[in-house]
């Protein structure tokens, strides 16, 4: 069984009803995707953050939320991703960068501390870096 999987105690998806925001809801990345696609923005809220505990396809999922109608849901994704999270956007290529990077400056007003990474082979070209610190730190 994958760990993207609901496990053996998760629910399963019934009605055609929404759930309740803390009511039980399908499990594993699953249950994530379908939270994505709620029309309940606090809903697609939580799910962001549950998303970026399933790896690479959590991650995915999570950058979906971009394209989010709301701003709200937008911004709030653009806040959960921490350092990995934005050295994997970056080697996933400029346009899926930028998407974030939209966000980032508009949003939370934009700072990106990167010089803790190592971008070797990562092409930066058309990436938006403005307010960002790419400088090696002093060890």
């Amino acid at each position: 069984m994958s760990a993207n999987e609901p496990k053996e105690y998760d629910a399963v998806l019934g009605g055609q009803n929404l759930p309740p925001i803390n009511a039980a809801i399908l499990g594993g990345i699953a249950g994530v995707k379908q939270r994505l696609a709620s029309p309940s923005v606090e809903a697609r809220r939580a799910a962001i953050t549950d998303a970026l505990n399933y790896g690479e396809e959590g991650l995915e999922a999570a950058i979906a939320v971009f394209d989010d109608a709301d701003e709200q849901v937008r911004a709030f994704a653009a806040a959960m991703f921490g350092a990995q999270e934005q050295l994997i956007l970056l080697k996933k290529g400029a346009a899926i960068w930028n998407k974030w990077r939209v966000q980032n400056l508009l949003l939370l007003g934009g700072f990106v501390e990167l010089s803790w990474g190592d971008f070797s082979g990562v092409n930066l070209a058309k990436a938006n870096l403005r307010e960002s610190n790419l400088g090696m730190k002093n060890k």
